[in-house]
């Protein structure tokens, strides 16, 4: 991926949204959003298709937790 490519990031561990590359300083990158946001993130959350993004997001959905879970 280089500069002015479009990507693919999850948000919030089930979202999937589509960015653009700003820039590149060392590991991590600047994306903006399709909202017009600016965020820095590391290389390793960047994805070059949608699908791979949708796979990678069901594999890491969060189980329901339970208070008896913290005990």
């Amino acid at each position: 991926m280089k500069k002015g490519d479009k990507c693919w990031i999850i948000e919030n561990g089930n979202r999937v949204t589509q960015a653009e590359i700003m820039s590149f300083s060392g590991n991590l990158c600047l994306i903006r959003l399709a909202s017009g946001a600016a965020l820095r993130v590391p290389k390793h959350r960047l994805y070059e298709s949608e699908e791979e993004a949708q796979n990678d997001a069901q594999k890491t959905r969060p189980r329901n937790r339970y208070p008896y879970d913290y005990m």
